[in-house]
């Protein structure tokens, strides 16, 4: 049987891991004193590493990176929910969200396009939550998720803003055909 790191034995010892010897692997066990001891070592060590030694500092940013992506892969819904807390924070919206108040859909509702988890930056089809009114923050019934590229035409225009734009550019794609032989509708 393959034992955890931190695991506790019944006399109280915690597993701190594999040591290999002479008659195959051992295993370590320790007091909790000792364990404890040992995590504030390596902790103070990892510190001081990472203030003076710029390649482990790039490899543990790499790894936190890698461990961020996989974690939004893994339940998009909860990075989603910790994201819009910090901008509610930042912003001074009111926020009472939890994972059960939202949906990610397949596709965008404004665009129909298949939305997609970005596997590092978001892209336009990586799914974003949107309040509705924004005043009102994040809070059951004024939350939905569309694509980034809607979120961002969205940004700070009004309903009526959005209007004025569309007929803007609908009219002017009426009125000069020959500036766009190539019009997809």
């Amino acid at each position: 049987m393959k034992r955890k790191f931190g695991e506790i034995r019944e006399d109280g010892f915690i597993f701190r891991g594999y040591q290999k010897g002479a008659h195959g692997r051992l295993e370590q066990w320790v007091s909790p004193a000792t364990f404890e001891k040992r995590k504030q070592a390596t902790r103070a060590w990892r510190k001081e590493r990472m203030a003076t030694d710029p390649q482990y500092r790039a490899r543990e940013n790499a790894r936190a990176a890698a461990t961020q992506r996989a974690a939004r892969r893994r339940d998009p819904k909860r990075f989603m929910l910790v994201r819009a807390k910090v901008r509610a924070a930042a912003v001074g919206v009111p926020f009472s969200l939890t994972v059960d108040d939202f949906d990610i859909p397949s596709k965008c509702p404004i665009f129909g396009k298949r939305l997609r988890v970005a596997d590092g930056k978001p892209d336009d089809w990586s799914p974003e939550l949107d309040r509705i009114i924004p005043r009102r923050g994040y809070v059951a019934g004024n939350v939905i998720v569309v694509s980034r590229r809607a979120n961002k035409m969205k940004q700070d225009a009004s309903v009526n803003e959005l209007r004025l734009l569309a007929a803007f550019y609908s009219n002017l794609t009426q009125a000069k055909p020959a500036l766009h032989p190539k019009r997809v509708v």
